[in-house]
């Protein structure tokens, strides 16, 4: 099983943790940058902080200040934090105007650029990091996929079906993160919709699924699906109320409302499925 990293890490899992030791801080390189210029790495923007650490160091920093100074990245605007992102925001808790910084220089940013994808090859990233990594590299550097081919040493394939995992509904995501479902199956969920992504996904951890498994139940429900003819659409509560019984289940539940009367459809796939759900139902 995959070690469970957490998510949205995307470039910051590929910096070294030695990185702002590289960088000379010199007292004659420190400069007092105004804080509101500073910007958080865009290429990061789930990253989370916690709040009562947070707090106790803006608590620090109004007694004693910033000791150590974050590193930035000019750019047309202002400034990318590389490194120090908690004494940022921090600061901005404890109402400070500036903050002092070290700004890299060209060859400190080649060096960044590098370290960003030798490391890329020796971190154990979970498939959804990787993936995370892959886009970032993209859209920072404005390269190609095939260029990251090439610098990492996979097959444009590999790197394209692993930025697509990022398409996938964020607690199917999860799920691939934490290593509860494989790479194999997360390719196969993401030619399903929203809910039945998280149907199937559900099913694979409930049922221990094979791909092939997988790959031939999406079949026989994409024939169901594209049999059906086009219904007009349902009252929001029926759905709400098939959704919490698909969630209860781990297969798909439809409902039938009528003036009168009513019908609950279950659907099962294998002998093993319907078992599974008397068991439930019991």
């Amino acid at each position: 099983m995959v070690k469970k990293t957490g998510l949205g890490k995307g470039l910051s899992a590929l910096i070294p943790d030695d990185f702002e030791e590289k960088i000379d801080q010199s007292i004659k390189r420190l400069e007092i940058v105004n804080i509101d210029l500073i910007k958080p790495n865009i290429m990061q923007p789930r990253t989370t902080f916690n709040e009562e650490e947070l707090n106790s160091l803006a608590t620090s920093i109004e007694r004693n200040g910033v000791i150590q100074p974050i590193i930035l990245k000019k750019n047309d605007v202002g400034y990318e934090i590389i490194a120090g992102e908690r004494r940022w925001r921090a600061s901005r808790i404890a109402q400070q105007t500036t903050i002092p910084a070290i700004i890299m220089n060209d060859s400190e940013e080649k060096m960044y650029e590098m370290s960003l994808i030798e490391n890329m090859q020796r971190v154990n990233l979970n498939p959804i990091e990787e993936g995370q990594a892959y886009k970032s590299l993209i859209e920072r550097y404005s390269i190609t996929q095939q260029e990251v081919s090439d610098i990492i040493g996979k097959s444009r394939t590999y790197i394209t079906n692993m930025i697509r995992l990022l398409q996938l509904q964020d607690d199917v995501i999860e799920k691939v993160a934490n290593g509860d479902i494989s790479t194999g199956h997360a390719r196969a969920l993401i030619t399903l919709d929203g809910e039945a992504q998280k149907m199937f996904a559900q099913k694979i951890i409930i049922e221990g699924l094979s791909v092939r498994q997988l790959e031939n139940m999406i079949k026989k429900f994409n024939q169901q699906v594209s049999e059906k003819p086009e219904k007009p659409a349902k009252d929001p509560y029926i759905e709400a109320t098939e959704r919490r019984f698909q969630d209860l289940i781990g297969t798909k539940v439809m409902i039938h409302h009528g003036k009168s009367k009513g019908k609950i459809e279950i659907e099962y796939y294998t002998e093993a499925d319907l078992e599974r759900i008397i068991g439930l139902l019991e």
